[in-house]
């Protein structure tokens, strides 16, 4: 995984995957008719697992996910102008800031 975000992701696009699983073996009534009750309280509580860890890897995204707006801060263009003049003068060992050219080949994408 190349990102926490990405590994949120994956993990949340697996864990949702199982959980319709269940609901579907859960609607089958042929399957739950065979089903003993001991069983059925398991397969309750692995739902209840799976929603839970669902509710919290999304309160793990929202609270890594950078906000719109920070009142007070850069817009989000800001942002993008801040963000490239920084990687162009950690990338240059002068520490130059980028040219005005630079910066309107970045306002023009």
């Amino acid at each position: 995984m190349s990102n926490p975000q990405q590994g949120i992701a994956e993990t949340r696009a697996l864990l949702d995957a199982a959980r319709k699983e269940l609901h579907a073996i859960t609607q089958d009534a042929a399957i739950m008719a065979e089903t003993p009750l001991e069983i059925e309280a398991v397969i309750e509580s692995v739902a209840q697992a799976i929603g839970a860890a669902l509710r919290w890897l999304d309160s793990i995204a929202s609270e890594k996910a950078p906000s719109a707006v920070v009142p007070g801060g850069p817009t989000r263009r800001q942002g993008q102008f801040l963000a490239f003049i920084r990687e162009y003068m950690m990338r240059n060992r002068a520490g130059v800031a980028p040219s005005h050219a630079d910066l309107m080949r970045l306002g023009q994408d």
